[in-house]
């Protein structure tokens, strides 16, 4: 009896500890599959197309609360921080147009308004190229060719695609204020994108600097 009851024993340890070990395993692959769909999930939303406005998705973007979000894990139902910039065209399709921005031009950035945007639409793509845009605050820029920005360019003040980007140029921040570039690189390794729109002010931040989400032409 004494050895039957040994055997029960250690037929209950070998049975727990395969219960645990199932147990354990199932939790651990529930958790990494719910964090992979998640990911996939949120890639999945957008659409991939080869639109050269684009930032890595690394790259973080300004809530309307004041916080951080990387564009990766951004979501359609997340407020943006945006500023309502005087007569800065915005309505239709056609305020997206490099043609309907290109000229407009202001100094009186203190009296740009804060309020909050939504992502409209998100697009994934890939380039064989980036530019890598070091600010003197310590700030990076991943970003493609034909993104604007707003520049101060001596006592001039205009959007600019980064490609004409010059190194004594300033960018506008969140801040209401313009600062330095400290380095303009051409990175030729491919780089994983998106793009976003942002109603209905068109213009949002990454990494502090403002953006404008429509077309830059030449």
């Amino acid at each position: 009896t004494s050895h039957n009851t040994s055997i029960t024993k250690e037929t209950e340890r070998a049975t727990t500890t395969t219960y645990n070990t199932t147990y354990n395993t199932s939790r651990s692959t529930s958790r990494s599959t719910s964090r992979n769909t998640s990911r996939s999930t949120s890639r999945t939303t957008g659409t991939w197309w080869n639109t050269q406005e684009c930032f890595g998705l690394d790259m973080k973007i300004a809530l309307a609360d004041g916080t951080y979000k990387t564009l990766d894990d951004l979501e359609y139902l997340d407020k943006i921080q945006s500023w309502v910039m005087g007569d800065l065209p915005s309505e239709g399709n056609e305020a997206d147009e490099w043609d309907s921005y290109k000229d407009w031009s202001t100094s009186d950035v203190l009296n740009f308004e804060f309020t909050s945007g939504w992502v409209s639409k998100k697009e994934y793509g890939s380039f064989d190229h980036y530019y890598k845009i070091i600010l003197a605050n310590g700030a990076l820029l991943k970003v493609t060719q034909e993104e604007p920005c707003y520049v101060k360019r001596g006592s001039e003040y205009m959007w600019c695609r980064i490609d004409n980007l010059l190194e004594s140029d300033q960018l506008l921040t969140n801040e209401r204020e313009f600062i330095d570039i400290s380095s303009i690189e051409i990175i030729n390794e491919t780089l994983e994108v998106i793009h976003i729109n942002v109603e209905p002010n068109d213009i949002f931040f990454i990494e502090g600097i403002l953006v404008h989400n429509g077309k830059g032409g030449k």
